[in-house]
């Protein structure tokens, strides 16, 4: 669980840096394949 978490943290991290707009925590998750 916690690899999963500090996958997803990176991704959302990425994301924002990319995109630099809102995302929703579902989004993360869907990402993150949880």
């Amino acid at each position: 669980m916690q690899r999963i978490f500090a996958f997803g943290a990176v991704l959302a991290a990425e994301f924002l840096q990319h995109r630099k707009g809102i995302f929703t925590m579902s989004d993360v998750l869907s990402r993150a394949g949880v």
